[in-house]
């Protein structure tokens, strides 16, 4: 029987001298050797310049990420180091590359670690390679195949597709729609804001699965030295002080649901499995290192309890707002006739990750807000003198009683940035996007971004597509 080696590292704390000998063993360990064209693939879901409000554990550590930069670092037969990302929150990346500290980060790196050297005093292919930080919805794209449950063909940056080895730097996050996140889920983040809404709903699962089969890395280094739990835009952590090294995500994704006291055949891996993506059980991992087999996973198992509130925050929108004394009325029910299929991965999670950011920001506001929020299909509702918000296309309610006014955002699925602005004004929420520092960062984003695309000719791309296929 094949064994799929998942390898664990103890680190305790972001030291990026430490992390690089740790991930430079872990490349031999699997007998890797990493050449020509690097892309690195980070998680940098949301930073902010506020870390009291926002605590900046929602991205792959700078350290972590500075760790691997310096182990790639010096290896003649490496090119190129490509480091991309896509957000997916609606706001340009480039406003939390600056903020998780990214920019300076390779900055510091190019003009130290990474600057030309003198070539009197090298040997042929000494050179450090080139080093570059790029926001994924900038770049030209091509179109890769899948034939998968949801997408057929993907649109994937031309750094992603012409890249000769790719490293996936994930952040262990809990999960609120789907468990937890890691190696497999990563890769939402590779398509642009466009392609990542389709069938980011009750399908989620095997979309997850067909963005995965897009682009496979050849090595994941899981930066697990703070573990995310609560929900993954804005978490708390604990320490659980590793790194999770591998070859194959979905391996690495079983032991990290276990480490969460998740079922894997609940998740995601469920048909990852059932597509040949990885092992079939837990019983064909062999978990090496510091941590060794079922036992090493169960020790540190222990170093993410307890299973309390702060361990699920967000992750159930009812309880949570119970939790807050909210005035908010919740109503959430099927996306279509059939009862079965209620979208857990759409509107309910804008909504919460929308609350979790309010709840940072003014969370007495909670106690105030007149809004009855209603998802999916219903008979009847009675608002109770509330403003109804009916978030997405699906939502309908047969009998709406006593509502103050109804508003409804017909998107599919309805994001943060659509949602926000309703909930901030009906709802009489402090609204943290007007902070003038945070608003000036987003304006700046923007004028780059576009400025970019259209240096890149990505707007061009996207017209001729548009037109391609609309006819």
């Amino acid at each position: 029987m094949k064994k799929y080696k998942v390898l664990i590292k103890r680190c305790e704390k972001y030291d990026a001298e430490k992390i690089n000998e740790i991930i430079r063993d872990g490349m031999k360990e699997f007998n890797l050797e990493p050449a020509g064209k690097i892309f690195i693939k980070p998680n940098v879901v949301f930073a902010d310049y506020d870390e009291k409000i926002f605590p900046g554990n929602a991205y792959t550590n700078k350290e972590f990420l500075k760790g691997l930069l310096l182990a790639l670092k010096m290896r003649p037969v490496v090119e190129k180091i490509s480091i991309g990302e896509n957000c997916g929150i609606g706001i340009p990346n480039r406003l939390f590359y600056h903020w998780s500290g990214y920019y300076k980060l390779i900055k510091d790196l190019k003009a130290d670690e990474f600057s030309p050297l003198d070539p009197e005093l090298c040997e042929e292919g000494d050179f450090p390679p080139k080093l570059e930080i790029y926001s994924l919805e900038e770049d030209r794209f091509g179109e890769k195949f899948v034939g998968g449950e949801v997408h057929s063909y993907v649109r994937l940056s031309k750094k992603i597709l012409n890249a000769d080895f790719k490293i996936a730097v994930p952040k262990l996050k809990k999960h609120s729609s789907v468990g937890f996140t890691c190696c497999v889920k990563l890769n939402i983040g590779v398509v642009d804001d466009a392609e990542r809404s389709i069938r980011h709903d009750y399908a989620i699962d095997e979309k997850i699965c067909d963005l995965h089969q897009a682009s496979p890395y050849n090595f994941y280094a899981v930066d697990a030295i703070d573990a995310g739990i609560g929900i993954e835009t804005s978490p708390d952590v604990r320490n659980l002080g590793v790194i999770i090294m591998g070859t194959n995500g979905v391996a690495i994704d079983m032991a990290a649901a276990t480490l969460y006291g998740i079922d894997w055949r609940e998740t995601y891996l469920k048909s990852a499995v059932e597509r040949g993506l990885g092992p079939k059980s837990l019983n064909e991992i062999e978990i090496a290192g510091d941590y060794e087999g079922m036992a090493g996973i169960n020790e540190l198992k222990e170093k993410l309890k307890p299973y309390d509130e702060k361990f699920y925050r967000w992750h159930e929108s009812e309880e949570n707002l119970k939790r807050l004394n909210s005035l908010i009325s919740y109503h959430y029910g099927p996306t279509q006739t059939f009862p079965e299929i209620w979208c857990k991965a759409g509107c309910v999670m804008g909504f919460e990750i929308s609350c979790s950011f309010l709840e940072r920001y003014d969370a007495e506001a909670f106690k105030n807000a007149p809004l009855a929020i209603i998802i999916g299909k219903h008979e009847e509702i009675d608002c109770g003198g509330k403003v109804a918000l009916l978030l997405g296309k699906c939502t309908e309610v047969k009998c709406l009683k006593n509502a103050k006014k109804v508003v409804k955002i017909k998107r599919c699925f309805t994001t943060v940035l659509d949602m926000l602005p309703y909930l901030i004004w009906y709802g009489g929420f402090k609204n943290p996007m007007l902070r003038p520092r945070f608003l000036a960062g987003v304006i700046r984003a923007v004028v780059e971004t576009v400025l970019k695309k259209i240096m890149t000719g990505r707007y061009l791309q996207e017209i001729y597509y548009f037109l391609k296929y609309k006819a």
